[in-house]
Parts: structure tokens; sequence; C-alpha cells
């Protein structure tokens, strides 16, 4: 824990999860459902049979997309509804959405409050972690089985929200918040640590943890954005310890990471950004202009980004290529499984498929 930091990021160490009751949050019931519609008119770009548009509401953005071999869930802000925290969706096989009723929460306003991130862990429970707006609230961080949705307590520090989730076996969970602060379930039991930051240029890292990845064993990495003017770097925890084992240049932004293993970590950010870590060290690219805000892949050979204004990218090992999609809203998600199924999220309940 960085004692530069102390009384905001507080040692915190927590049992399971305190029950909570289920509730609707929303105008749409839980159970409601949204099928597969045609493209909005208002966003050309030229189609892709491959791809498919679920419907989802309008008036949420959606941040994150995650799930495992039977589920996909999205996640996003609570648009124009009062006292939600966000909305999630959940679909299976079949490729429609279904809303998931959580409980509400009334210390939120339209479009204050958001789900920035999902993950499921090896026995299929996920949790959901974000952001509240509003001064001095409560940052939300909840676990869904599918039946019960259970608050997790100590995590709500009104300082910082969530901007990444990672999850491994069951009760091994790890979140990304601001101010470089990480906090880590391990055994169903939860503490907080900050990441390391050269303390002759800056006492601690002030941007927030926008990436995560956990690898086989204990390995995980995180990148951090950074706006305050000392760029942005990526983490590696070793043992019990962060270190920064990269850096990229003043005014530089991650805004997230996948690692297909030690030997190839990909994280992405502001201006078409791409950056590749290797024991040979780091290869920078930049691949258009546009921010990218979300990457996943199968392989070191099958590796896809997306970012602002409807920017796909897919990397076969050799190159970096732009996909074309049916939709040039800006995308901050992707998540896929098997061999070929894949999901993107974005602005103006933007929900593509390919299955």
């Amino acid at each position: 824990m960085n004692t530069h930091r102390s009384s905001a990021l507080r040692a915190v160490t927590v049992g399971f999860w305190m029950l909570g009751l289920v509730a609707s949050c929303g105008a749409q019931p839980e159970g409601a459902t949204y099928d597969a519609a045609a493209p909005d008119d208002r966003q050309r770009a030229p189609r892709d049979d491959a791809w498919e548009r679920l419907e989802a509401p309008r008036t949420h953005t959606l941040l994150a997309v995650g799930g495992d071999a039977t589920r996909v869930f999205i996640v996003g802000d609570n648009g124009d509804e009062d006292g939600a925290h966000g909305i999630v969706l959940q679909g299976g096989a079949e490729g429609r959405l279904e809303r998931v009723g959580l409980p509400a929460a009334p210390e939120c306003r339209p479009g204050r409050c958001r789900w920035r991130c999902v993950s499921v862990d090896s026995e299929g429970e996920a949790i959901f972690a974000g952001a509240n707006q509003r001064a001095a609230a409560p940052q939300p961080v909840m676990t869904w089985d599918g039946r019960t949705a259970r608050p997790v307590e100590g995590l709500a520090d009104p300082y910082f929200g969530w901007f990444s989730c990672v999850s491994g076996g069951p009760g091994e969970r790890a979140l990304g918040g601001g101010y470089g602060v990480v906090a880590l379930q391990r055994g169903g039991v939860w503490s907080i640590e900050t990441v390391d930051e050269d303390p002759q240029r800056n006492p601690y890292f002030r941007g927030w943890i926008a990436g995560l990845w956990r690898l086989s064993g204990a390995a995980l990495w995180a990148v951090g954005g950074d706006e305050s003017g000392h760029g942005a770097a990526i983490f590696a925890r070793e043992g019990d310890r962060w270190r920064a084992v990269s850096r990229a240049p003043a005014r530089a932004r991650y805004e997230a990471l996948w690692a297909a293993d030690a030997e190839t970590v990909i994280a992405v950010g502001g201006g078409g950004q791409i950056d590749t870590l290797s024991p040979r060290g780091v290869s920078s690219r930049t691949v258009g202009s546009a921010t990218l805000r979300g990457v996943w892949g199968r392989s070191a050979r099958d590796v896809w980004a997306v970012g602002d204004g409807g920017t796909v990218l897919h990397f076969d090992g050799a190159a970096w290529s732009r996909v074309e999609v049916p939709t040039r809203a800006d995308l901050y998600g992707v998540w896929g499984r098997g061999e070929r199924a894949l999901w993107i999220v974005g602005a103006d309940g933007t929900a593509l498929s390919r299955r």
C-alpha cells in the first residue's frame, strides 16, 4: 500500500458476499428480450453480413462485454434511468439479450452511474464493477450467480471508481481502479494495494488501471492510463510486488490490455497506439488515428481491437488490418469464445455479434 495515499487507499479485507435483494433496475423489466435488428440508418458503414446487430436500449452506452462457455454479459451506463447502477444484459447461444435485474441504487442519477467491466470466474459467477460520478458516492461492485445479486462489502470507497476486472479460479479476482489501485480477491478475501511507481518521478501512479489480464498461475498484468502528464505504463505483479515494466511517452494514455502469454502482452490506447511487450522489448506502432478502447484475442495470431468511430482492427500474427462493421459508433469492448464467436459493444446501445 502506498503511504502517500494511505488516507484514501486504506487496506481492506472482507469475507464473502453480503446477500442483496434482487430488484428491477429500470424501465425494462427483468426477462425482457432484445432481438436482432437491422443497423441504425444514422450509422453508415459498409455492411458485412457476418455481423449481426443485437438490439439494446439506445439510451445506454455499452462499455464492456465478457462471459464464459455458455453466456455473454454486456454492461454499461444507466442511460436515462434514475436509481440504477447501470445496465446488464445477458445472452446465450441464440443471440438474444435479456435484462438482468440488479438492486437499485438510490444515489445514482440518470447518466451518472455505470458498470465499466464484467468478468466471469471458473465457476460461472460474474462480477460487475463500475463508478458513480456523483461526488463522494459509493462505487459499485456486485456479483451475480444467475439467481442472486450480492454487493461486495469494503470496495465501495468514494475516492475512486473501478475501470477493469479479471477473474481466475473460484475466489480469485482482480479489479483495477483510480489512483493506481488494484483490489485482489484470493480465497474469498479481498485486499487493496497500489501499483509501484518511481518515487523520484511521481510518489504514486495518479492514473487509473484501465486494463487487467491474468495469465496462468499468479501472473497479473495491468495498464495504467494517465492524464497528469507523467505518461502511462504497463505493470506486472511478481510475487507480492508490482513493477512498471514499460512506460509510454508523456501524455500517452493506455485504455485496455490483453495478453496471450508472458511473451505477448498487448496494450492499446489513444491515437491508434498499439504496444506489444515481449522479453525482447516493446514494439510500438500506430494503426490509424482513432483511440482504441478495447482489445481481446484467442491467440497471438488472432487479436481484435476496437475504438472510436466504429474502428475494428484484427491482427493475424503478422499485421493489423481494418475490419468493416455496420456501425460508426464509438466502440468500447470486445470479447469472444470458441473459434469464431465475437461480440463488440459501444455507444448508443451498439451490440454486434459474429457467431
